[in-house]
């Protein structure tokens, strides 16, 4: 019995782990996306001022 307690303490542990790592990568990989987006908005006003 105590040892399916720690193995379901260790499983929530393991879920809480998945879960901050899984949002690290998600903000990792939305960064660039975020940085391509404004620089799609602003790309067409410095071309407009360079012609």
């Amino acid at each position: 019995m105590r040892k399916v307690k720690s193995e379901r303490h260790d499983i929530s542990h393991i879920f809480i782990f998945i879960k901050v790592y899984l949002s690290k990568i998600s903000a990792i990989l939305l960064l660039p996306a975020q940085i391509s987006s404004y620089r799609n908005t602003y790309k067409p006003l410095i071309f407009n001022n360079l012609i």
